[in-house]
């Protein structure tokens, strides 16, 4: 069912990728991208937790690195949606959208 699912979703953004190719910008893309990484991050953390409880049941080292495994993918795409969030905040044009804040700085805080 979740594969099913996955295999439905990325069919779209191929879609969406291949029909927006042409158009200076797809206003929604980065919005879709950072939902996407965002379930992603949960889904890894969910998982690395039930697969730690499960090592701890059968106290098995290969479920533990397993777990590790999944933590690690959760704060990979940690630091991808902070890259889609920088190239969204910079643009296409390398500058920074401060949308009124006078620099970079004061959108941090």
């Amino acid at each position: 069912m979740f594969s099913g699912g996955a295999l439905f979703a990325a069919t779209g953004f191929n879609w969406l990728s291949i029909h927006s190719r042409n158009q200076d910008s797809a206003p929604f893309a980065g919005v879709v991208h950072i939902a996407v990484v965002i379930g992603v991050i949960a889904v890894k953390e969910l998982l690395s937790r039930r697969v730690f409880a499960a090592a701890d049941t059968f106290d098995s080292n290969a479920l533990k690195g397993d777990a590790w495994h999944h933590r690690s993918e959760a704060i990979t795409s940690a630091a991808a949606a902070v890259g889609i969030t920088i190239a969204l905040i910079v643009g296409k044009d390398g500058k920074w959208r401060t949308t009124g804040a006078r620099s970079p700085h004061a959108l941090l805080s």
